[in-house]
């Protein structure tokens, strides 16, 4: 393994560098959230280039390209002006070698946001971010606090030119067309010229779908050493390998979910638990699917091996939870609240039931007390 060195540390923003090739080239990485280290010396202390060691790194550095990492403290869709020496400090190190961006979510926004400060050759973004501008990305439901929680941390999107800064053209962008990543990566194809590489059912971390198949290494090398990339090919493999791939049928069901085509992400997920073992995930979407097509006893079924493990159980409890509107017997919704407050950790979960309530105008009397046959079936599962 190759030693880490921090070559920046400030109040926002580290960087580590692995580099052990000289004048080879360098891979660029922004981590995709906030690391909430407070600091970078002693993390590398407890644990030298493993703390933080991605799959792009480990693929980088087998293959002879140095890899700088930009991680920030909090995730601030890298606009604060700290950002600028992150700059000076990544040039300084890197000059004279080539310089390749990568990134996925808002680590890959961070990439192409930062593409011509940081000078690069090019570059490859997973499903990223098109803006931190609430009101340009509205659309997008998963990120309802973006600029309210930079807000929060006193941060403005000052920084934020992806979309109306200079053009780039050069790069790959991975992303799944069905899900609201497309959205976002059409967004920057549009502006930019860059090679879209869809990759459908790929979910929000395309890359975990092409390493269970066993295909994420040889081509994410192609791209980063800009070799031509044939789209046609690569689409022909991943489809002929996907049938058995959790990965894959966990996010055909999410999507069939998208869409309330509810027996179908049933068929899907079934899939997806089948193919790929302790798939906490593809239980959990099961679970929500069964009780969305009135069948919660089964989905009690489902989530029993979520229960099993104390730091499943708060998760398993809220999937239930969450669907408890949509069980439509007013028996079983009664014990469905009455387990929940007689088993380790439904409290919460009872909060978040009311809570939801609360904003469809909805008031729910919380119980006192477990029973009837679902709460006894749930009690069993949980208890």
């Amino acid at each position: 393994m190759a030693d880490v060195d921090i070559i920046f540390e400030g109040n926002q923003y580290w960087v580590e560098s692995a580099s052990p090739y000289p004048g080879r080239p360098y891979v660029i990485f922004f981590q995709a959230y906030g690391t909430k280290t407070a600091n970078a010396a002693h993390a590398l202390k407890d644990q030298p280039g493993i703390r933080f060691q991605p799959h792009i790194r480990r693929v980088s550095l087998a293959n002879d390209i140095n890899v700088l990492s930009v991680f920030p403290r909090v995730s601030d869709w890298y606009q604060r002006p700290e950002m600028e020496e992150v700059v000076k400090a990544i040039l300084a190190k890197t000059e004279g070698c080539q310089r390749i961006g990568y990134g996925q979510s808002m680590g890959g926004y961070g990439v192409l946001n930062w593409y011509h400060e940081l000078k690069l050759d090019h570059c490859v973004v997973v499903s990223p971010n098109a803006s931190c501008t609430r009101s340009v990305i509205a659309f997008d439901n998963r990120m309802p606090g973006v600029e309210g929680d930079l807000e929060r941390k006193g941060i403005q999107p000052e920084r934020d030119r992806l979309l109306n800064g200079p053009l780039i053209t050069n790069g790959y962008v991975l992303y799944d067309p069905y899900c609201m990543d497309g959205v976002h990566s059409k967004m920057i194809l549009a502006k930019h010229k860059l090679f879209p590489i869809p990759i459908a059912f790929g979910g929000h971390s395309p890359v975990a779908l092409l390493k269970e198949l066993g295909i994420a290494e040889d081509w994410l090398i192609g791209m980063l050493q800009k070799k031509k990339f044939d789209l046609r090919s690569f689409q022909k493999e991943v489809a002929s390998r996907r049938s058995e791939s959790g990965e894959f049928w966990f996010h055909v069901a999410e999507t069939m979910k998208d869409h309330k085509w509810y027996k179908a992400a049933v068929k899907a997920a079934r899939r997806a638990v089948k193919y790929k073992k302790n798939f906490v995930q593809g239980q959990g979407i099961l679970a929500e699917m069964l009780c969305m097509t009135g069948e919660p006893a089964k989905a009690l079924e489902i989530l029993q091996p979520m229960a099993d493990q104390v730091k499943n159980r708060e998760r398993a409890l809220l999937i239930l939870a969450e669907q408890y509107p949509n069980v439509r017997d007013r028996g079983v919704k009664a014990s469905f609240l009455k387990v929940l407050k007689t088993v380790p950790g439904g409290d919460q979960a009872l909060e978040h039931v009311a809570e939801e309530a609360a904003k469809r105008g909805q008031k729910i009397k919380l119980p006192k007390a477990g029973g009837g046959f679902f709460g006894g079936l749930m009690a069993k599962v949980f208890g």
